[in-house]
């Protein structure tokens, strides 16, 4: 699996309140290329992505919200995806909050792969989270 980038704003959204980490929907989007500068986005309209009515569910699952001595770890269960039709071609998969109050669809963060992914029919695509060092942590 690629690595974990934040958006900027998260860090903002996260200090103002707009993401409820362990009850909020997060979601999954995907992108064909990069938004330049890729960081600097802020909500999902913000990028453009590929469409995913070929795709079973882009729902995250939560495993895990809790902080162990002052360190705070998101970790997100692993989401296997199936093709019900062709998906276009995407190199960077994206975690967006669904859920948020004020903000639609707030950014969390990405992750970029070297070479396009393609799905077709009936194809598994696994988005394999780090359970021991989580999605994300905060120190």
């Amino acid at each position: 699996m690629a690595d974990f980038n934040r958006f900027n704003i998260f860090v903002q959204d996260l200090a103002h309140g707009e993401h409820k980490l362990q009850t909020h929907q997060l979601k999954l989007a995907f992108c064909a290329a990069a938004n330049t500068p890729l960081a600097a986005n802020t909500i999902l309209a913000d990028l453009t992505v590929i469409d995913t009515a070929n795709l079973d569910s882009v729902d995250l699952a939560l495993a895990s919200s809790a902080q162990t001595a002052g360190v705070y770890k998101l970790c997100i269960t692993d989401k296997v995806l199936t093709a019900t039709g062709t998906v276009p071609a995407f190199k960077y998969i994206v975690i967006y909050n669904s859920a948020a109050t004020t903000k639609v669809n707030p950014l969390i963060g990405w992750y970029a792969y070297t070479a396009d992914q393609i799905l077709y029919l009936g194809d598994k695509f696994t988005v394999n989270f780090d359970d021991a060092a989580g999605v994300l942590t905060i120190t």
